[in-house]
């Protein structure tokens, strides 16, 4: 369904075709220039004015901004400035359909690109520095920087926590980039909130393994009573004993997570013999008997900390307060049926004392600690240990909030060695909510630093996870590129690890991702001479919208939000081919968009918090504070048990609007829109979706009532889309759309 390589000679064949008999020109901005103020936006109609007219800044319709007439349209810098952005912006008319014009608007100051880090007693740190205007200076960590004639540096810097590059453009305008040392431990990174239904799901797991706790197994094996009377002796032995069901209530108490605990133990029921050793020469006996209790009520205090990155849980001041024994012994005297009460009584207190302040602070702790400590993921091979553990707990409105460190680092180093993680700021850490922004109520919130998804893909880049090689196994579409060959294959290979950039405004995402100076190769396998030969590779920054969504293996990760902008920095000079910078563009342009959800869904390097017994489905994501520097979530707990004995979910998916517009006379079917949009809205409520673009590989699950596709390439196509429901269950015949793109 993609373009085979012949087809790129065709677009610009059509390129040309196109600029011919084009009806809109551009006039200014122009293309390739730079501006250090918001330009005015002059159209001309060489063939009388359009209709329908459509103009788009940045993805962004500005369409009512300009005033028209007959011979053309102006839009006042004044009227776009919310619509641009510092750097790259790309300016189109979309109907009729031109080119693109891509300016830039140089209001900030130069960007430090780093290629090499080499470890030693100080870092060996090789790159190089680009401005529009021109680099002024570069420093690290207060010390100058010596840049050659092409802005590229090589520079010994003291191994620190923090390395900062402060950048000078010849137009005054500074930057600054702040990288933390893999070392770091992001402290106040990650926070927790469960509110009460999210803490009810832990009390009956509290209740469930009190029940299942057989009582059996706890009694002693020895005499629980070893009696001497006048005319004999006895002994007691408790044979076995049984619990009918236990009433929990825990309710949150103080400021620091802990807990009022009560209730009762119910249907409490033993089995027991007494051995009577009479003197000689009468017999001993034996007195079987059973004893029933009705219930056993208990109060105390669960205590919660954090030490050392562990919980803490013990239960205190706890106090059980037994109903009246009794026992099925008749005409039994009452000089040893006393001392046998009390004996039973005390055997009770012992168990069920014993059962609460062993299994009620495991079970607690197991549920509270929401990143266990003994967690690595293995992606693909590189190992990944994600250390988020907790510093301290608050209980506010009958719930708990945990605050937890955040140290993200790699255990395999397959890749590239980075100097840090971007790091964006100190900002304190927002109170978790479990409310999503539309008010609804979910049983668990979890705030999440953008300084630790950086760490995370720096952790994944330096692991190898990111250093990919792909057949036509994975990108059917390779099979393309070199049709002459016997097999096609894609390395990527990174050299520092992308970066996002959370955005609160931006409606198609969560962030804009950064991801510079990697090189891309296409190589094809010759049969006779059973070797791999480089047939197109370049070095290249790609720039995308990114969203986050959540991986099979319950992980966050990044996914792609429409087409990523592509800068190509170089053409390997040793490829077979030899094309030009525009068709190296445009057959990345065919295979980006397929190739980076398969790099950003791989990097599932920060866990969800996990609760014992429970799975943990994401509802919402969203940005959580005004300056973007959080990213939050919440969702529901569910029972493993409920989610085996739910019912599949059932797909909905649907395109709409399909209209029928002639290409060239030929009358092909296609969406009259840059943005293809999939209505997911299905009769369930709370659905998961992912999808598939063209047989690639299926991207991140999401709550979400429609999917959008922008830019899809000219064709025919099939999108193939699979929902899960609130229990988790995926529908196993998921909804294929197909439909056609001009």
């Amino acid at each position: 369904m993609r373009s085979d390589i012949s087809r790129l000679f065709m677009f610009a064949f059509l390129a040309l075709f196109l600029t011919a008999c084009k009806s809109v020109t551009v006039d200014n901005p122009v293309d390739g220039e730079i501006y250090t103020e918001v330009p005015d936006i002059q159209l001309s109609f060489p063939s009388g004015r359009p209709d329908p007219f459509e103009v788009s800044l940045n993805g962004a319709d500005i369409t009512a901004a300009f005033t028209v007439t007959d011979s053309g349209a102006t839009a006042a810098a004044a009227s776009i400035s919310g619509s641009m952005v510092s750097g790259a912006n790309s300016l189109k008319v979309v109907k009729p359909d031109t080119s693109v014009v891509t300016f830039t608007y140089d209001i900030s100051g130069p960007v430090v690109h780093v290629t090499s880090v080499t470890d030693g007693a100080t870092l060996v740190v090789v790159g190089y520095v680009e401005d529009p205007s021109g680099v002024a200076s570069l420093s690290a960590n207060g010390s100058v920087i010596v840049l050659d004639e092409s802005n590229g540096f090589t520079a010994n810097i003291a191994a620190a926590n923090f390395i900062e590059f402060v950048a000078e453009d010849s137009l005054g305008y500074v930057s600054t980039q702040k990288y933390a040392d893999e070392s770091i431990v992001m402290e106040e990174a990650v926070a927790v909130r469960i509110n009460r239904n999210g803490l009810d799901f832990m009390v009956t797991e509290v209740e469930e393994i009190l029940e299942g706790e057989g009582l059996a197994a706890l009694l002693p094996t020895d005499p629980i009573l070893e009696q001497n009377f006048i005319v004999a002796s006895a002994k007691v032995y408790a044979l076995d004993a049984t619990l009918g069901s236990a009433d929990v209530a825990m309710n949150v108490t103080g400021s620091g997570g802990n807990f009022d605990m009560s209730g009762n133990f119910n249907d409490i029921w033993a089995r027991y013999t007494i051995n009577i050793d009479w003197p000689w020469p009468l017999p001993d006996s034996n007195i079987d008997g059973t004893l029933t209790l009705d219930s056993a009520a208990f109060t105390g205090d669960v205590n919660v900390d954090a030490n050392n990155g562990e919980v803490i849980v013990a239960v205190n001041n706890l106090n059980l307060n037994l109903d009246a024994i009794r026992t099925d012994i008749e005409n039994f005297p009452d000089w040893l049926l006393t001392p046998f009460y009390e004996i039973f009584e005390w055997l009770f207190e012992w168990i069920l004392e014993g059962m609460l302040e062993s299994l009620v602070p495991e079970l607690v702790g197991g549920f509270l600690d929401t990143f266990t400590s003994d967690l690595e993921l293995d992606l693909g091979g590189s190992i990944i240990k994600p250390a988020i553990s907790p510093e301290s707990f608050n209980s506010p409105n009958n719930g708990i909030d945990i605050t937890l460190d955040s140290h993200i680092y790699a255990l395999t180093s397959n890749g590239p060695k980075n100097v840090g993680s971007a790091f964006g700021s100190d900002a304190t850490l927002p109170t978790p909510t479990s409310t999503t922004p539309a008010g609804d109520e979910k049983d668990v919130g979890m705030i999440l630093s953008e300084n630790a998804i950086n760490q995370a893909l720096m952790a994944a880049t330096e692991a190898g996870v990111l250093s990919l090689s792909l057949g036509a196994a994975d990108i059917p579409e390779l099979g393309e590129v070199d049709t002459t060959a016997g097999n096609v294959r894609m390395r990527l290979i990174p050299t520092a690890a992308p970066t996002i950039d959370l955005v609160g405004e931006l409606d198609a995402g969560l962030g804009t991702l950064a991801f510079n100076d990697f090189y891309i190769a296409f190589d094809s396998y010759n049969e006779t001479t059973q070797e791999w030969s480089l047939f197109v590779g370049a070095t290249m920054d790609v720039g995308a919208t990114a969203d986050l969504g959540i991986t099979d293996n319950n992980s966050i990760a990044l996914d792609l939000v429409g087409l990523p902008t592509i800068n190509i920095r170089d053409i390997d000079d040793a490829s077979t081919i030899a094309l030009s910078e525009a068709l190296v563009n445009a057959l990345l342009e065919e295979f980006m968009p397929i190739v980076l959800p398969v790099v950003l869904n791989s990097v599932g390097a920060i866990p969800l918090p996990s609760f014992a017994g429970y799975s943990f489905n994401v509802g919402d994501l969203w940005v959580a504070d005004a300056q973007a520097n959080f990213v939050a979530l919440a969702g529901d707990l569910v029972k493993a048990e409920a989610t085996a004995a739910a019912t599949a979910s059932r797909t909905f998916a649907r395109v709409d609007g399909v209209q029928a517009k002639g290409i060239f006379g030929l009358g092909a079917a296609a969406v009259d829109s840059d943005v293809v949009t999939i209505d997911v809205a299905g009769s369930e409520d709370r659905m998961a979706y992912r999808y598939s673009v063209d047989g690639a590989p299926f991207g991140l699950w999401k709550n979400r009532t429609e999917i959008n596709l922008y830019g899809l390439r000219a064709g025919e196509h099939e999108v193939t889309v699979c929902s899960r429901n609130a229990m988790m269950v995926v529908d196993g015949d998921c909804d294929t759309v197909n439909f056609t793109t001009n």
